[in-house]
């Protein structure tokens, strides 16, 4: 199943609902950081990725082993990704 979430507050909605095997975050979110979001996934260790266009060095450092998406990008590279993401140990 595949969830989207406009917000921070849909997200953690769906990350408290569904059983999720990998995600990508937006790091922007409306104007929020997804960081809740990112931190109740490491909760329930499932792997994600961030998507930005704003380059790794605005990331918060915390988050610096986390995989990065950088925007604009292809369908080959989400692919990428996500199979990195899913081929993690639990």
């Amino acid at each position: 199943m595949v969830g989207q979430a406009a917000n921070v507050q849909q997200a953690l909605a769906l990350v408290g609902t569904l059983s999720i095997d990998a995600a990508i975050l937006d790091l922007d979110l409306k104007g929020d950081r997804s960081y809740p979001v990112a931190d109740a996934l490491r909760a329930r260790k499932v792997p994600f990725a961030f998507s930005t266009g704003y380059g790794r060095d605005s990331l918060d450092p915390a988050y610096a082993d986390t995989p990065v998406l950088q925007k604009p990008y292809s369908s080959r590279d989400l692919r990428v990704v996500l199979l990195r993401l899913l081929a993690q140990p639990v």
